[in-house]
C-alpha cells in the first residue's frame, strides 16, 4: 500500500510553482499542514526511558483496543 503525504506534496507544489522553497511561516499554514498530513509524528526517546516505561506498564494489567482509525 502506498502511504500518501498530502502535506509534503502540498508544499512541493508550492515550491514547484514558484520556483522556489518555501518555508511556512504562518500558523494558519502550519495548522492547515497539520491537518491533512496522513503520516504520523515519531518521537524518539533515550532507551531507559522506553525500558522505564514498559515495566511500569506489564505490572498494570488491562486489555486494550486498537481499531485501524487508530492505527494511522
Amino acid at each position: 500500500m502506498r502511504h500518501f503525504n498530502a502535506a509534503a506534496d502540498s508544499l512541493a507544489t508550492e515550491a514547484l510553482e514558484g520556483r522556489a522553497g518555501r518555508v511556512a511561516l504562518s500558523l494558519e499554514r502550519k495548522a492547515e499542514l497539520n491537518v491533512i498530513n496522513r503520516i504520523p509524528e515519531v518521537w524518539y526517546t533515550p532507551n531507559n526511558s522506553v525500558r522505564a516505561k514498559e515495566e511500569s506498564e506489564s505490572k498494570k494489567s488491562s486489555a486494550t483496543a486498537v481499531t485501524r482509525s487508530q492505527l494511522r
